[in-house]
């Protein structure tokens, strides 16, 4: 049974190196796909880097950008993006080295430079060129089979000793001679299918090797002998126009502009106001006119009819003088009487005359009268400012008071009063007709 477990343990073995190879096989296939992808990662990062330095910016001490962590990659140092002391003094080193004016200003001619020797030098160690591909050393495959140790089985005897007078002991030999057969039949089986198994990984791994070493020469014959070189194209950026600085308003400056703006809007409120006074005040002037104008005319009809009056008057003179220093002399001449009577009758008529045209006197004075209150009440509204509710404005014109009632600036009535009735009488009796109205009249107040 010992040399049953050996045997075992030796085939568990082969088939543990045989796994090991595959493993590792495997893991250098791994290696092999990373270490592409990588170089085609730093491929395209260099092409990144070219495109992005096209444009040739000027980079001097002090700057903060993306071109200034390009800059810093391609000299080496660690990209943070600011040109400071260290970067300054990379540029300035980077310059003299390569027969540059040494100013420490990345300019057209330090870009040049420097695409076109890092950036050569990146693809080159990206890809280097060799005459053999060095590849890792895979387990090594020995080429001929292991001599396998020999198992050296129990010996069953085959004829068993013979038990006499005993069915049972002819089966129990039956059964042991079949079961040495049958262990040395699995033994041998069992030696076979490891040696089969052996040869067969190690067949497997030979082929792998192989596989991978053709692969990396072909690599190699498909990578270019040369890189070509590689042109940056010149590019002329555009000169930058220069904008004047606008001036930055001082605080007091502020301030000043502040108030300016606000007493332009209040001049602008005024402005307004005083535009709509003076339209308020062209408005009165325009009813005062056609007030005046009506008494005008009115004083002219007047005047016509005075006149009229007087040409009658001079007319009956004129008329009644003969027929008078006649009279008696013809007093009994009926002819004479009838003279007389017409005479009286033209008299009559001219007294009717003068009557009615003392009449539109008075009246156009009336007229005249009327339009000289209507003015004045008209200046006084203009110029005063009513309060909210009720107030009233109290005058004496021509000798007697007259009371005005306004409810929020717009008159609501008013009456003049005989000479004796004093402001207080007034007051209340304009109260008193318009409290049913309107309840809160009582607490009127006077504006003027």
């Amino acid at each position: 049974m010992a040399d049953i477990r050996a045997a075992a343990t030796s085939a568990l073995a082969q088939q543990q190196l045989q796994a090991a190879a595959e493993a590792k096989a495997k893991s250098i296939a791994e290696a092999e796909a990373k270490a592409k992808a990588l170089a085609e990662k730093k491929k395209k990062e260099n092409a990144d880097l070219v495109a992005k330095t096209n444009s040739n910016p000027t980079l001097k001490k002090g700057d903060k950008n993306d071109n200034v962590k390009v800059l810093q990659t391609k000299l080496n140092l660690t990209a943070d993006g600011s040109f400071g002391n260290k970067t300054y003094e990379a540029v300035k080193a980077f310059q003299s080295k390569n027969g540059l004016v040494a100013d420490g200003v990345v300019g057209k001619a330090t870009w040049e430079k420097l695409n076109g020797i890092t950036e050569t030098k990146r693809v080159l160690d990206a890809f280097p060129i060799t005459k053999e591909v060095a590849r890792p050393s895979i387990l090594a495959v020995p080429t001929t089979l292991t001599k396998l140790p020999e198992v050296k089985l129990p010996q069953i005897p085959v004829k068993m000793p013979d038990i006499p007078g005993s069915a049972f002991g002819d089966t129990l030999t039956a059964g042991g001679q079949a079961l040495g057969s049958g262990v040395t039949a699995g033994l041998g089986s069992l030696k076979d299918s490891a040696v089969s198994t052996f040869n067969d990984t190690k067949d497997k791994a030979k082929a792998a090797v192989t596989g991978i070493k053709d692969a990396a020469k072909n690599l190699q014959d498909a990578l270019p002998k040369q890189l070509p070189k590689i042109e940056i194209p010149k590019i002329e950026l555009p000169k930058i126009p220069k904008f004047k600085k606008k001036e930055i308003p001082e605080p007091n400056k502020v301030k000043k502009k502040k108030l300016k703006d606000k007493l332009a809007a209040l001049k602008a409120q005024a402005d307004s106001i005083k535009q709509q006074a003076l339209a308020a005040k062209a408005k009165a002037e325009e009813e005062a006119a056609k007030v005046k104008l009506a008494a005008k005319n009115a004083q002219k009809q007047a005047t016509d009819a005075i006149n009229k009056a007087k040409g009658s008057l001079s007319q009956l003179a004129t008329a009644v003088a003969g027929p008078l220093t006649q009279a008696i002399a013809i007093a009994n001449n009926p002819q004479a009487v009838a003279q007389a009577l017409a005479a009286q009758a033209l008299a009559t008529a001219s007294e009717a005359a003068l009557t009615s045209a003392k009449s539109k006197f008075d009246a156009s004075k009336s007229a005249m009268s009327n339009a000289r209150k209507a003015m004045e009440e008209t200046a006084k509204t203009t110029e005063i400012k009513y309060p909210a509710g009720f107030s009233y404005e109290y005058r004496v014109i021509d000798q007697k008071p007259r009371v005005t009632v306004y409810k929020d600036g717009v008159r609501i009535d008013g009456a003049s009063f005989p000479r004796t009735v004093s402001e207080v009488g007034a007051r209340q009796e304009l109260i008193d007709r318009n409290k049913t109205t309107y309840p809160d009249i009582v607490n009127m107040k006077r504006i003027n």
